[in-house]
């Protein structure tokens, strides 16, 4: 282990004991005078197994009927209360999810633009495979953009997720589950302020305030504001802004109309995977001065690059915008009994999203993206820029030196001098590639649905409808920097003469390439699916349910074609072909608007999604249930490359899911598991390369997983309870169509465990305090599908407390990962195989220790 490493680990459990000190004798003194005011015997909290895993609550997500609590559900079902998503302190909306039984989160990308992999099915496309909903809607069509659009806060009163089952009936794109934001409607007179401090300089403040305005309308509003810095350093404010949401309720007699509006304008900043050094056996370690703790990529010195056009006009990135979102969504939510039979329920939402996202991309230069300085510098360095080699730069200057200058102070480190090799404090230099994507989505979500209701059944036909209008833009600019986690500097390769001073740039501010990646499309998608989903208590204990959806979707998509074409930038030369200002990577750039013209493609696709279960009632608390699911995933609606590879069609991705799962309530235990086997049979897998185009190569491959998933609550006494869950599963890949990919038959899909467990021990200490711990372990993991790259197993600690001051006021403090474990969550998506073989790489590690106190006050 590199020393660096230790010297951290030693500052941050010095850190670390010195608060839990403080914390000790705080609530020491909260207890005493606990003790003082109450008998603590006689005064203990009144718990019981409905605060931790009520499997008798009713839920409305995967079912179409009423009153079907997760106990008699033949759905893999449950519910995360408000009080547990407090009480976890989430750093953002996928980090709310970690208590979801067979969900593998991937909270390592900051607060939004995570990815969530589920029973084993590869995690490395955001909400791939799951629906995201609020109040029973889906919030996308597809699952780009789903936590940019939906954020948490404290107006939202539960979450409920399926996993399976109806999840691919109920909702477009959602095959493996449904995740459902269910807000606060204002039922209850009253409301929430909460103010969370982090120990990483950043303040948020949320509100909820509710109540009946009189006998027939309830309203509810809330929302939050943040600012301040990331837990992984930039040395500027990388958070800011927050939402709105107001929801105004009509009740009737025979059901309930609401209507709700919210707001987002918030930047959050994005996280790639970090520089890593791979020894000879394999084992991932820190490169000397780079703390993979709370270091970033993103510094004060490079949160602005320019993106060159060869008309001469520029785009900038800007890393302090991070990714910049601005919505409006406006929603409509019908639920109302026609007669004593049939009722009605219709959702509709219409989003307005605006989207600048601005971030520091890693390894976009292959087996070029970080080597020791000296290397850049070789003759047979190509950059990709189109003017030729490093040594080519240098053929027309055989007297001057090979150096790098720091672009901010003009500092010059040369070739041959010992400086070279304490660049940014290790020797090496790393390419990043500064990245604006502008997106413009507007969208309309609907759901219209009919229930017949009996004694013994529950009928109902539905229709989804979507319709989308995407904009989106690219462009980035490849540009050298320090590999360093403290504000790691922009370098230029220059040719300087004897006296130092400089004759020629090879780079432009840093940027070796305007133009990595360009692309510039639009897309109108229009989806119709047909349901049916009917629930039938064939007996008292037994329940036949069944459903399927039709689905008819089109794709019509333009794109700016010669966009990624680069040609000679305007003014760049003058009349006799000299470089005007002796700087070559301005040169040479792509077009702003490419040739002007445009390609179109149409895709559609009519396919068909199907489940049957049941769930049979052995007594009033034991209940054992089945599924079987045929699902389907329609393609990203966002960019043309999603819709067409290789000039055909992208295919519907087909998956099949079955289960069998039990179910107890006790008095003082609870448990439900789920033995599961998904079979995915066209998994697009990459590591090959890219083509001329830079479009990854993808070859189709299966994905089998058989695994056992659990939930459970235990209440040993009246001062402990003991919540876990956790999965234990085999994934593999199969059936390889590529002959160059034959040899990962049997590997592991890229970053998912095969094993899970997460246990939180609460000790009740008296009626107002709480204190609890959450141990989450991951086992072993790869960075890629080829399986070269090896994440070990990790075991990551949190801890809080929660003490009720007086009723109105509480205040809570938690540790997150308090031992500074190094635990990642992805690796280099761009790499090929060829790349994971070198000796320094890239991967996104959970983030290190970090505390946030916050105080609330309830009225």
């Amino acid at each position: 282990m590199p020393k660096s490493r230790e010297i951290k680990l030693s500052s941050t459990s010095l850190y670390c004991a010195m608060l839990l000190k403080i914390l000790a004798c705080f609530f020491s003194l909260m207890i005493k005078n606990s003790i003082a005011a109450n008998d603590i015997t006689s005064n203990l909290y009144n718990l019981s197994l409905e605060d931790l895993l009520d499997l008798k609550v009713t839920v409305t997500t995967g079912a179409t009927g009423k009153n079907i609590s997760i106990l008699k559900s033949s759905v893999a079902v449950s519910v995360i209360t408000e009080e547990k998503i407090s009480r976890n302190a989430p750093f953002g909306l996928a980090d709310a999810l970690k208590s979801v039984p067979g969900f593998y989160v991937q909270e390592s990308g900051g607060q939004t633009s995570n990815s969530i992999g589920i029973r084993g099915l590869p995690a490395s496309q955001h909400f791939e495979f799951i629906s995201v909903h609020e109040d029973g809607l889906a919030v996308n069509y597809d699952r780009y953009t789903s936590d940019a659009i939906q954020r948490y806060d404290i107006g939202i009163e539960r979450v409920e997720s399926t996993r399976g089952g109806t999840s691919g009936i109920l909702s477009p794109n959602g095959s493996a589950a449904i995740v459902n934001f269910i807000t606060k409607k204002g039922r209850e007179n009253g409301g929430i302020l909460k103010l969370t401090m982090a120990d990483y300089d950043n303040v948020r403040a949320d509100f909820y305030w509710g109540k009946p305005l009189n006998e027939d309308w309830l309203l509810a509003v809330s929302g939050y504001q943040q600012k301040g810095q990331t837990p992984r350093e930039t040395g500027f404010n990388a958070e800011h802004g927050g939402q709105f949401r107001g929801v105004l309720t009509k009740l009737f007699d025979s059901g309930e109309l609401s209507f709700t509006y919210k707001h987002i304008d918030e930047r959050n900043s994005f996280v790639l995977p970090l520089p890593l050094r791979i020894d000879s056996g394999g084992n991932l370690e820190e490169i000397r001065g780079f703390d993979l703790n709370h270091g970033n990529t993103t510094s004060k010195d490079n949160r602005y690059t320019r993106i060159l056009f060869s008309d001469g006009s520029n785009q900038d990135v800007n890393t302090v915008d991070g990714a910049y979102v601005k919505a409006n969504t406006y929603a409509i939510n019908i639920d109302l009994s026609l007669n004593g039979v049939w009722r009605l329920h219709h959702a509709s939402r219409q989003a307005n999203l605006s989207r600048d996202f601005n971030g520091i991309w890693t390894g976009s230069a292959g087996g070029l993206s970080i080597m020791d300085a000296s290397s850049y510098l070789a003759d047979s360095i190509e950059f990709g820029a189109g003017y030729g080699s490093v040594g080519n730069f240098y053929a027309s200057k055989p007297d001057a030196r090979r150096c790098f200058q720091y672009v901010s102070s003009g500092e010059l480190v040369c070739l041959g001098d010992g400086e070279i090799n304490e660049i940014g404090g290790n020797g090496l230099v790393q390419i990043l590639n500064a990245l604006n994507e502008p997106i413009r989505r507007k969208q309309l979500v609907s759901d219209s649905r009919l229930t017949a209701e009996t004694e013994r059944n529950s009928l109902s036909l539905g229709l989804l409808y979507a319709k989308i209008n995407h904009q989106r833009s690219l462009q980035t600019s490849l540009f050298l920097s320090e590999v360093s986690s403290k504000n790691a500097r922009v370098l230029d390769i220059v040719a300087v003469d004897g006296n130092d001073g400089v004759q020629a740039y090879l780079s432009d501010g840093g940027v070796i390439k305007h133009g990595q990646w360009r692309g510039k499309d639009d897309m109108q998608v229009v989806s119709y699916s047909f349901y049916i989903n009917d629930e039938f208590q064939f007996t008292d204990s037994l329940r036949i349910d069944s459903g399927l959806r039709y689905e008819k979707v089109e794709y019509n998509a333009s794109s700016l074609q010669g966009v990624a074409n680069r040609v000679m930038v305007e003014g760049a030369f003058d009349e006799n072909g000299h470089d005007v200002d002796n700087i070559l990577a301005n040169n040479y750039a792509t077009r702003e608007f490419g040739s002007g013209e445009f390609s179109k493609h149409t895709s559609e696709y009519l396919e068909l999604a199907w489940t049957v279960g049941f769930n049979y009632s052995l007594t009033k608390s034991l209940a054992t249930y089945g599924r079987f699911a045929h699902g389907f995933q329609t393609p990203r609606a966002d960019r043309i490359s999603d819709i067409v590879i290789s000039g055909l069609d992208t295919p519907a991705s087909e998956m099949e899911y079955s289960e069998f799962g039990a179910r107890y309530s006790g008095q003082k235990f609870t448990v439900s598991t789920t033995l599961s086997h998904t079979h995915f049979d066209n998994y697009l897998v990459g590591g090959v390369g890219f083509d001329s185009s830079g479009s990854e190569i993808l070859n189709d491959s299966e994905v089998n997983v058989l695994g056992l998933e659990f939930g459970l609550a235990w209440l040993p006494t009246q001062w402990l309870s003991i919540e876990s869950h956790g999965v234990a599963q085999q994934s593999e890949l199969d059936s390889l169509t590529s002959d160059l990919l034959q040899h990962w038959e049997g590997n592991r899909p890229a970053r998912m465990p095969d094993q899970q467990l997460r246990i939180t021990p609460t000790f009740h200490v008296t009626n107002n305090l709480n204190l609890f711990l959450t141990y989450h372990y991951l086992g072993k993991r790869f960075g890629a599908n080829d399986n070269i790259v090896e994440f070990p197993s990790c075991l990551v600690l949190d801890v809080g407390a929660i003490y009720d001051i007086s009723s109105s006021f509480t205040i809570q403090i938690n540790g997150k990962n308090v031992t500074d474990e190094i635990c990642y969550n992805e690796g280099n998506p761009r790499a090929t195989s060829a790349d994971n073989e070198l000796s320094y790489g890239f991967a996104r590690p959970i983030v290190g220790s970090a505390w946030l106190a916050s105080l609330s006050y309830h009225f």
